[in-house]
């Protein structure tokens, strides 16, 4: 095979195609959160895979796709074994949404946290501009 026919060959993340198939997965994949008698390491898989889907899905064309993976990660009974997976989550939706809209999607009770992982995010962001500064000033 050629350079030409392996570039053709190549999924593009953002092909509409595409999209509409990571969402559909997605939301398929979300629902096994809802099954409260799931064994954990299914749970754990089903959160891993969604902190690597964020990162392809287009947010803008769909919105109610914060609405759907919000509603559904905050469906587990038992969300403090899963702490630092679902603060990845929200600190990569953070990036990706913003923290106004994913506070709309959000259940007025998890704001504080929302605040908390935002307020993580922002201290690390700053001590790496600091860092950077300082180097740069010598």
């Amino acid at each position: 095979m050629t350079k030409a026919t392996l570039d053709q060959d190549k999924i593009v993340s953002s092909d509409q195609a595409v999209q509409d198939f990571l969402r559909k997965v997605t939301k398929i994949i979300l629902l096994f959160l809802k099954d409260q008698n799931a064994p954990k390491e299914l749970h754990r898989s089903v959160l891993k895979f969604t902190k690597v889907a964020i990162t392809y899905l287009d947010f803008n064309k769909d919105i109610d796709m914060t609405n759907v993976i919000m509603s559904h990660i905050f469906s587990l009974k038992d969300s403090k074994k899963y702490s630092m997976t679902l603060r990845r989550i929200i600190t990569k939706l953070i990036i990706r949404v913003g923290v106004e809209k994913l506070k709309q999607a959000t259940v007025k009770d998890h704001h504080p946290l929302i605040a908390y992982v935002e307020r993580i995010r922002r201290k690390k962001q700053n001590v790496k501009e600091r860092a950077r500064l300082l180097a740069l000033l010598g």
